[in-house]
């Protein structure tokens, strides 16, 4: 379900994405709650889709009439109906003007046929400038109040075909000085919190939304069966409060009603300047401890059976994360992991549970010997997926309250900031690497040498360990780039740097420190490990002028220094001595090839 806020359309595509999650193989039928879907289209949309995927699917539409589905719906013509025959009947009102929602919508005709109604069986005329369009929403009460005000002539009420719509229009009059209801009284529809909580508290019509889903259940499942199905009314009884001037608080009749006082702890922990779960979310950097920290905050959703975070393959994937869209935003990928798991009051992190996204969730299979529901949520930052939220009250029927609303939230900030956490360690990372990086051969630079080799060298000396520095310099690399070009030259010091790693183990570091100078650095080494390392950069070299079909040769010049430093030795001194050796082995190569240079 999607709700009826107003965001950007990014936002929008990360909310509704959740609909591609359904995995229609699954279903024997579906309720469609579409006046929920707040997105222009959207209901018809998931219609086309789901009668294209499975034309016989049975398929209940809730509150709006859509074409090839059953029907369920409260009847707002005679709820709307009611409550202006309560301003009539109850308070001998005569003068009634009506705002009702969008035009075309159908709820907002059907209200408007119900105030038609209710004025016209109890013989009351329709005033010019009596009837208004509004947006079910709190954007035009201020307009509309004006409307009237330029009409010259202030109705003894007006009513409104919601809640929202009705507070909009007594902030409109309350600023023109217009009391509320001494001056005019007004109604609104749907028995919203923000109506009952409003001062003074909107008289309205509390639609039976648990009638309307066990209708809506019941004749999905008389459809499924095939069974008749007998349908019994679903009409809003009117809820009276201060707003007609009735005097009585609706908001404290419905904490009474619903005992919802035994909730106010729940509820008042959360909202508390004392709950710090953004705060504690935000600070970590780790993404094993944040789910830790999530699920510590689940005791705040209330009295659940059981809930599921379940995040896509590569949601924190630093290489799939850039700034451009190169993200997930459509679907959830062939595989999620479910990695917190809350049940019995307890958190479970498991960040190897994969699963096939088909099946959305594998705890809906488990058996059980009563029905429950799963609640899918999207979890997403605007239009970047990272995957989704279930809730389950095993077999107590309800659904999330607000509270949930803002927890979820919650965690789909963090989860956004975890991940350009993540993608700012890894970009100070490969800088880092970057900057001690021979681009290249991909072995260190002589940034690089310069800030491990004297440590290790170090480490040795102090430890009375062997410390092993193999100095190589290529041979004819200048006749190569002259003679065959940079390409080639190129080709040779990748070459070069291939025999160099293709020997080393973990305690060997490879460095090109120079066109054409490498140098490898092995830790507690000795005299025939070194020269079977070194033996193995030669016959690597050998095998690639054998394969590579090249019309020159590569190979290099080695020098070694491989013993424990001297109290007295230096870094520089082990270097030059093995420079030496190398340097020897360079004048024999020249000789043997008579090379001059």
């Amino acid at each position: 379900m999607l709700c009826k806020e107003k965001h950007g359309e990014e936002w929008h595509i990360g909310e509704k994405n959740i609909f591609n999650l359904l995995n229609l193989d699954m279903v024997e039928g579906v309720i469609m709650a579409s006046d929920m879907l707040i997105q222009d289209q959207l209901h018809l949309e998931l219609l086309d889709r789901i009668k294209k995927a499975k034309p016989t699917l049975p398929i209940v539409s809730v509150d709006i009439d859509l074409p090839g589905t059953a029907y369920i719906g409260t009847d707002d013509v005679q709820s709307v109906y009611s409550l202006v025959s309560h301003l009539i009947v109850e308070h001998g009102l005569t003068d009634i003007a009506f705002m009702t929602g969008v035009e075309g919508h159908p709820h907002a005709k059907a209200r408007l046929e119900g105030y038609y109604l209710a004025m016209k069986d109890h013989n009351l005329p329709i005033g010019e400038n009596r009837v208004f369009y509004g947006d079910f929403w709190y954007n035009m009460g201020d307009t509309v109040v004006q409307k009237i005000i330029d009409g010259g002539n202030m109705p003894q009420a007006i009513a409104c075909a919601s809640d929202t719509m009705a507070v909009s229009v007594c902030e409109a009059l309350k600023a023109r000085g217009i009391r509320v209801p001494d001056d005019v009284a007004v109604t609104g529809y749907d028995s919203i919190i923000a109506g009952l909580n409003y001062v003074p508290s909107i008289t309205s019509a509390n639609r039976p939304s648990d009638i309307t889903g066990m209708r809506a259940v019941l004749r999905l499942d008389s459809m499924i069966k095939g069974e008749p199905f007998m349908d019994f009314p679903g009409r809003a009884a009117v809820s009276v409060a201060k707003s007609c001037g009735c005097r009585m608080s609706a908001a404290e009749r419905m904490r009474v009603e619903k005992e919802a006082w035994r909730d106010s702890d729940h509820h008042g922990d959360f909202d508390s300047s004392h709950n710090f779960m953004m705060e504690d979310l935000l600070r970590e950097n780790n993404f094993e401890n944040y789910l830790w920290q999530v699920g510590w905050y689940g005791y705040q959703i209330g009295a659940i059976d059981n809930s599921t975070i379940v995040l896509c393959e590569d949601w924190n994937d630093p290489e799939k994360m850039g700034i451009e869209k190169d993200y997930i935003t459509t679907g959830y990928g062939d595989r999620v992991c479910a990695v917190l798991t809350r049940y019995d009051g307890n958190s479970y992190v498991q960040l190897d549970n994969w699963f096939d996204t088909s099946l959305m969730l594998p705890r809906i299979y488990e058996p059980r010997d009563y029905a429950t529901a799963y609640i899918f949520t999207p979890l997403h930052f605007k239009d970047r997926c990272f995957g989704y939220s279930v809730l389950s009250y095993g077999g107590v029927p309800r659904s999330y309250d607000t509270t949930f609303r803002k927890w979820i939230k919650n965690v789909n900030s963090s989860l956004e900031s975890l991940r350009r956490q993540i993608k700012l360690q890894y970009m100070y990372k490969r800088m880092e690497q970057m900057a001690v990086t021979d681009m290249l051969t991909g072995l260190y630079n002589r940034n690089g040498f310069n800030l491990y080799s004297a440590e290790e060298f170090k480490k040795a000396q102090e430890n009375g360990e062997v410390f092993t520095i193999v100095v190589g310099d290529m041979n004819n690399l200048k006749p190569i780039n002259d003679t065959y070009g940079h390409v080639e030259g190129d080709f040779a010091i990748t070459s070069m740097g291939e025999a160099f790693k293709a020997g080393a183990h973990s305690d060997v570091d490879c460095f090109r420190v120079g066109g054409d100078e490498f140098i490898a650095i092995m830790k507690n080494g000795n005299s025939q490990r070194t020269e079977e390392y070194c033996r193995g950069i030669t016959e690597y070299l050998d095998r690639v002028n054998k394969t590579a079909g090249k019309e020159y040769e590569i190979s290099v010049s080695l020098g070694v220094y491989c013993k424990v430093p001297g109290k007295d030795e230096t870094l520089q001194s082990a270097i030059i001595s093995a420079d030496e050796l190398m340097f020897e082995r360079k004048q024999e190569y020249k000789s043997t090839y008579n090379i001059k240079r």
